[in-house]
């Protein structure tokens, strides 16, 4: 669509050149429970990051346009990378709109002939999935061609440790037309998941065993405990310390003080040197099940 939107950033609200308002790619994905919930988020913390968040996005679009390089490091990590990387901008704060929802891409990348749209992230923590809906939305309303784009998008997240550009796999367009048809028609959306009834038995199944087995096992360790402490005493009482059965052998460890770092105090007075000896492991994505009913 080549309507032309005019943008309150202070109410964050798209209007048409007739004054109507469209709805903002961000309001919608919070009104789904798409986006990051920063409910225990003090408003100040929220208020100062977004702030900063809007002065590196213009210092970054200044550079884009105006090949003004700004203040902020985060700035400073952009130039930096787009000029190693020798980055293709197509776009930057870019406003793309349909009849009812409107939002600005932060960036559009040309990369191995497809267009990448990409966010510039300055949160502690990268949310992922929320990157991804937003991008695949600005995708279907961009009006390009499905083909002419590529399938994932990049997150330029911005971190105490340096500038971090995450590849991120998009939705599929079509339940982004989903989320948009709901939205048109005042419901929300809801993902349904194509995993058959068999499947998701198994996984009930094996759930109950787990769980049962780890029940049994709390217990056992629980009759154990007991058993220890009567085994001990009765060592004890015979000045013996090892004892052998044609099944086991049962020795009597001493007491001991065991040395550990306050992981915590350390972080909370020697902030540096936890962060320094900090180390980072992926882990991967999992599944957490919760049985209903037992």
């Amino acid at each position: 669509m080549n309507e032309k939107l005019m943008f309150d950033e202070a109410t964050h609200t798209y209007y048409r050149e007739d004054g109507s308002t469209l709805i903002s790619v961000t309001q919608v994905m919070e009104k789904h429970g798409l986006s990051p919930n920063y409910d225990g988020v003090d408003d100040k913390i929220l208020k100062a990051r977004g702030e900063r968040g809007t002065l590196i996005h213009k210092e970054i679009e200044d550079y884009i346009k105006k090949g003004e390089i700004g203040f902020t490091k985060e700035c400073a990590e952009f130039v930096s990378y787009a000029r190693e990387h020798n980055l293709k901008i197509v776009a930057c704060e870019v406003i793309y709109h349909n009849d009812i929802m409107a939002g600005t891409c932060d960036l559009v990348i040309e990369e191995d002939g497809k267009y990448v749209f990409c966010e510039h992230k300055a949160t502690s923590t990268l949310y992922k999935d929320s990157v991804a809906w937003q991008d695949t939305l600005y995708a279907c309303l961009s009006g390009l061609p499905h083909k002419d784009c590529a399938d994932y998008c990049y997150a330029f997240h911005y971190t105490d440790d340096g500038l971090k550009v995450v590849k991120i796999p998009l939705k599929p367009k079509e339940e982004a037309e989903k989320l948009i048809q709901a939205e048109r028609e005042g419901r929300l959306y809801k993902a349904e998941l194509e995993v058959s009834d068999t499947e998701l038995a198994v996984i009930y199944e094996a759930e109950k065993i787990i769980k049962k087995a780890k029940e049994d096992t709390e217990k056992a360790k629980a009759r154990r405990k007991q058993v220890y402490e009567a085994v001990i005493k009765a060592m004890r009482e015979k000045g013996i310390k090892t004892y052998e059965t044609p099944t086991m052998r049962i020795t009597i460890k001493d007491e001991y003080v065991k040395t550990d770092i306050d992981g915590k105090r350390l972080k909370e007075e020697k902030p540096q040197i936890y962060k320094e000896y900090t180390k980072t492991t992926n882990v991967s994505e999992s599944l957490v099940i919760t049985l209903k009913g037992d």
